[in-house]
């Protein structure tokens, strides 16, 4: 892909898109038909995504770049990239895109990969067109007809266009990440629960803003704070709870429930009672 430059508009309205995968396929996804609708609003998912176009061209906005597309590219979009394509008006353009858990599909061996999900950018054009035609053909063979050993088939492909895009791409892993303690490496959820503790805020988005997946982001949270991401909320509300409990002697516990994001006064008072012993009276000025 050409880069064409950074995008004219960042006015652009983002959504999180969950990627959901079946117990009995570890990848996502599959051939797509990019239209030509005007782009309005960017998403971006929880899992790696890799794409290759079969016919067309148009543009693609990744990040805060354009890249111009064409039949023969490549991509692999990290997680937590904001993102979207978009055919030459009046055409219609034929892409393969698919999802994937590095941990998932690729167990062990994605140990020995450079995390995807920590990926700063998105990368284009990482192998030779032939080469990358190949391997999506391969995929789509192995899902649609799914023969014996099938997994394993795609689990090998996948691994070798990881491998090549490593290769190829090998600063794409920021080197800083390396030596992050765990609290390092989550302070940036931690900081976006504080700041925002009475809202829903799903273990996806938490793992987009530290640039892991959520697999990886419950695994280095715990290390780094002793407990789960939800656990861990649970506890910030109750204490921002209690300060209101000591400071507003008139707020009822339905106002302070809905104030710091438990659902009822029911739900407020026995996390209360489940985090510090105490009923919420106790703590009444």
């Amino acid at each position: 892909m050409q880069d064409i430059g950074p995008i004219s508009d960042s006015s652009f309205n983002t959504f999180f898109a969950p990627i959901r995968f079946t117990d009995s396929c570890p990848l996502a996804g599959g051939p797509y038909l990019q239209a030509d609708r005007p782009i309005e609003a960017l998403h971006y998912h929880d899992y790696p995504e890799i794409g290759y176009c079969w016919q067309g061209d148009g543009i693609f906005i990744a990040g805060s770049r354009v890249y111009a597309y064409q039949k023969g590219d490549f991509c692999l979009i990290p997680p937590g990239i904001e993102h979207l394509a978009r055919s030459r008006e009046g055409t219609t353009s034929r892409w393969s895109f698919y999802y994937f858990s590095p941990e998932k599909l690729l167990g062990d061996d994605a140990l020995s990969l450079a995390p995807l999900s920590r990926y700063a950018d998105p990368a284009f054009d990482a192998i030779q067109p032939a080469s990358v035609e190949s391997i999506f053909r391969r995929l789509e063979e192995e899902l649609s007809s799914r023969p014996p050993l099938w997994r394993l088939a795609i689990k090998n492909t996948v691994l070798t266009l990881l491998i090549d895009c490593q290769r190829r791409f090998p600063t794409l892993q920021p080197q800083a990440q390396r030596n992050l303690s765990p609290v390092q490496r989550i302070a940036p959820a931690l900081q976006h629960m504080l700041d925002h503790y009475s809202r829903k805020l799903p273990v996806a988005e938490l793992a987009r803003r530290c640039h892991l997946s959520p697999v990886q982001f419950r695994r280095i949270f715990r290390q780094a704070t002793g407990t789960s991401p939800h656990h861990y909320l649970s506890q910030l509300r109750v204490r921002q709870a209690i300060q209101r409990i000591r400071h507003a002697p008139a707020a009822t516990l339905e106002e302070i429930a809905a104030e710091v994001g438990f659902d009822s006064s029911t739900t407020l008072y026995r996390q209360i009672v489940k985090h510090t012993g105490q009923p919420p009276s106790a703590f009444r000025a």
